[in-house]
């Protein structure tokens, strides 16, 4: 089985630079080169941190290029997230009864943990 993670994509609101760089256009070329080379996977993870500071309209931006992207995507929230702001965007994204996004997928014989940090 073949999967894709990602990790630490800082994005920020209004697609926005962060250092000097815009991590939006670097999570676009990823997407774009995964799509291009390893459309075999079964799935993708993008874990925290999803958002430098945890601004809706990021959340947003994420969602939105999402939307076109061909593999299924688990999304896994960092210290730089916040839970409240990202289901407010994700709302139908698996959380735990206590409202943690976290939770368990199985694939392939193999479970995978999604734990909320």
């Amino acid at each position: 089985m073949k999967f894709i993670h990602i990790t630490d994509v800082h994005l920020v609101g209004d697609k926005g630079a962060l250092n000097g760089l815009v991590p939006f256009v670097h999570l676009d070329a990823c997407l774009n080169d995964v799509v291009q080379w390893h459309r075999d996977a079964s799935f993708c993870v993008i874990s925290g941190d999803l958002a430098e500071f945890a601004e809706t309209n990021a959340y947003q931006a994420l969602k939105m290029r999402l939307s076109s992207f061909p593999l299924p995507c688990f999304l896994m929230i960092g210290n730089h997230d916040n839970r409240t702001v990202f289901q407010s965007v994700f709302p139908k994204h698996p959380k735990d009864s206590n409202g943690y996004i976290q939770h368990r997928f199985e694939k392939n014989g193999c479970v995978f943990l999604f734990l909320d940090t």
